[in-house]
């Protein structure tokens, strides 16, 4: 398949995407009216009788597995609106969900099952995993209320809206890197021929951009949005390219998380300056490579085992991860400071 065919083949998924966001928008607007009905009738006390007897017929064979199967099948499920790493977290989580409850048939739920559920996924501890099944759980059951219209999903879904999630635990603080311990990550990795890691670190502390911003991501040609740069069945997105950067030193670019434009003027963020002078400014491609691979983008793997590889020489606590160091930390006057715009 030649380049310019997989660009037509990925404009044509941009158009079913467009066409999937108005049907989302819809499905959306159905939800909220089945939620404040549920919310009438909690406060008021009296119950939503379905049209029909909840038996789960709508759903072959009435389970949660048959549910997740068409969850996964059904081209309305929000499932195929995700991003490429979003639908791999959803994957493990929906899997789990089969496997413990799985047979279970919605007609029969009842509060105490669900209440069950939650206890044993909070077994040993693990708070914060059983807030996320618990949260696809609910996403699950929404769809088969709402967009399968499915009597035995309606009903479970007034039991689970009266059910308080586990909350997760609060974030612990984890003290930041000093200065030193940065100013050292930096210098190994030129040490080492990474200088694409050290300009990324640089970024990192002093601008306002997610890590996925930064380097970007490698998903499936399948996926939606369209790239020039392919390998291997896969392309990569969302990272920022010497294109965003003109002339004056201004970096324009579009968030990947909340799709803000941001425009930053590179010249008042110094450690930036001083990486960019000792890497060289290029006309065109991503901003951060991996020089091991010919230069083609990093995978997230590769970044994150690389970069813990240096933290670990320079002392970096192992449960300290990239992410961690908030956007633009080493600039206290990033988020309404010098050189830095963003809009929607």
């Amino acid at each position: 398949m030649t380049d310019e065919s997989l660009l037509a083949y990925q404009r044509e998924l941009e158009a079913k995407k467009a066409r999937a966001l108005e049907e989302a928008a819809a499905l959306e607007r159905k939800l909220t009216e089945v939620r404040l009905m549920q919310k009438l009738a909690s406060e008021h006390g009296f119950v939503i009788t379905p049209s029909e007897k909840p038996t789960g017929d709508r759903i072959k064979g009435g389970t949660i597995a048959d549910l997740v199967d068409i969850y996964y099948s059904d081209p309305r499920s929000s499932f195929h609106k995700l991003r490429f790493a979003t639908k791999r977290n959803y994957r493990s989580f929906l899997k789990r969900i089969a496997a413990d409850w799985g047979h279970k048939k919605l007609a029969e739920l009842k509060a105490a099952d669900v209440e069950e559920l939650y206890a044993q996924w909070m077994a040993n501890g693990k708070i914060a995993m059983s807030h996320s099944l618990a949260v696809i759980l609910r996403v699950l059951i929404n769809f088969g209320a709402v967009t399968l219209e499915d009597p035995a999903c309606q009903q479970v879904s007034g039991i689970m809206h009266n059910i308080q999630l586990p909350k997760p635990p609060a974030a612990r603080a984890i003290e930041p890197p000093s200065k030193e311990q940065m100013e050292a990550f930096l210098r190994l990795a030129h040490e080492n021929g990474w200088p694409s890691m050290a300009l990324a670190q640089a970024i990192k502390m002093e601008l306002p951009l997610r890590q996925k911003d930064i380097i970007g991501e490698w998903i499936p040609l399948s996926e939606d949005g369209i790239s020039d740069i392919l390998h291997r069945g896969s392309k990569w997105l969302r990272g920022i390219t010497w294109d965003e950067i003109d002339e004056n030193l201004i970096l324009r670019h579009t968030t990947s998380w909340e799709q803000n434009k941001v425009e930053i003027d590179l010249s008042t963020r110094p450690l930036v300056m001083r990486e960019l002078k000792r890497f060289g400014i290029k006309k065109s491609g991503a901003v951060i490579v991996d020089e091991g691979s010919n230069r083609r983008p990093y995978t997230s793997d590769t970044f994150r085992k690389r970069w813990r590889y240096l933290a670990n020489a320079v002392g970096i606590p192992k449960e300290f991860k990239n992410m961690d160091l908030c956007d633009g930390s080493q600039n206290q006057s990033l988020d309404h400071g010098e050189g830095v715009t963003a809009t929607k």
